[in-house]
């Protein structure tokens, strides 16, 4: 295992994406809609970022899975690093008078089905307009999109 981690490429941002993902929703089974992946395709991104870092992230398997202790710093930093990049994007973007960036919506899982719900409309509308926002929608129980309020994973 490395005692540094290799300068960042894009591969590694699109293994970091997966990772969050995967961590976000409890692990690789939980993950396969929402990435819209199958489990060994995660399974191996997972692998390719531990080996890029040089350490083990997570523990998975028939007992479960978990974050190691180096999994929960990489997640931390992932956030940041992610909301640090759509600052990056947001303020280039604006520069040049486009909406850049990425917007995460979190709805509770009854609402995403509820005919009567805007959201569906409102992204529609949204997307027709001239931008280059990345929309993820994460749809959870709503004790999951409290728990990420709290933590912090969605403002």
């Amino acid at each position: 295992m490395r005692n540094q981690i290799p300068p960042l490429d894009k591969i590694d941002i699109r293994l970091l994406r997966v990772f969050r993902v995967v961590a976000e929703c409890g692990g690789f089974a939980a993950a396969e809609e929402t990435l819209n992946l199958n489990r060994s395709t995660i399974s191996i991104h997972i692998s390719d970022l531990e080996t890029r870092f040089g350490m083990r992230l997570c523990v998975r398997g028939p007992g479960g899975f978990s974050l190691t202790k180096h999994g929960e710093v990489v997640y931390e930093a992932t956030l940041r690093l992610f909301h640090a990049l759509n600052g990056f994007r947001s303020t280039v973007g604006g520069a040049k008078g486009q909406l850049r960036g990425e917007l995460s919506i979190w709805l509770m899982d009854n609402m995403s089905t509820d005919p009567c719900n805007p959201v569906s409309l409102a992204i529609e509308r949204f997307r027709k307009r001239p931008n280059e926002v990345e929309i993820i929608v994460n749809v959870a129980p709503p004790d999951e999109v409290e728990k990420a309020v709290h933590a912090g994973r969605c403002n």
